[in-house]
């Protein structure tokens, strides 16, 4: 009797454990349609071009949101259909998984999710963030080369060329 006991609270506690962690969404303030519009600055300032950006993000589990960005509209829309995956959820350690082999590791901090790469030879730092129904959406473009090095060992700065900026602001 007291095995059956035993058993019997061990396969519960372990149903109630299943289906807290299958319930369990990641980040799931940001879940939902976001659509807006970009503006492209070039390093000689003022807005260059805007066109239409959304974002659609969906709950996969515990463990993954589909991600999926698109640009502009009708004709010529680009559809990129991305994962958000957890890495260490507890230190807001992300990776937006491209699913061409492309990672890019991305830090949730506050409301807001970064990151900083480099392809090809440009450095881009991005930026998310979510205020109620509103995302800012911050995309950054430097070159990697540097323009100029200054001070001394050890603390030589290094700076690199602004290329441009895409600025977005979306709602859900």
């Amino acid at each position: 009797m007291k095995n059956k006991i035993t058993t019997i609270a061990a396969t519960s506690l372990f149903a109630m454990a299943f289906t807290a962690s299958a319930n369990q969404h990641l980040l799931p303030e940001w879940e939902g349609q976001w659509q807006g519009t970009c503006q492209y600055t070039s390093k000689g300032g003022g807005v260059q071009y805007e066109f239409p950006m959304g974002l659609s993000i969906a709950n996969r589990g515990a463990e993954a949101l589909d991600w999926q960005i698109s640009y502009g509209e009708g004709e010529s829309l680009q559809l990129r259909k991305y994962r958000l995956l957890s890495e260490d959820e507890a230190s807001g350690h992300y990776v937006i998984d491209e699913n061409n082999g492309i990672f890019i590791d991305s830090y949730l901090v506050n409301d807001a999710l970064v990151s900083h790469f480099s392809v090809g030879t440009s450095q881009l730092t991005t930026r998310y963030e979510i205020n109620g129904n509103e995302m800012t959406v911050d995309m950054l473009t430097f070159g990697r080369q540097e323009v100029r090095g200054s001070g001394e060992a050890p603390y030589v700065v290094l700076a690199h060329g602004f290329n441009g900026r895409q600025h977005c602001v979306l709602y859900r």
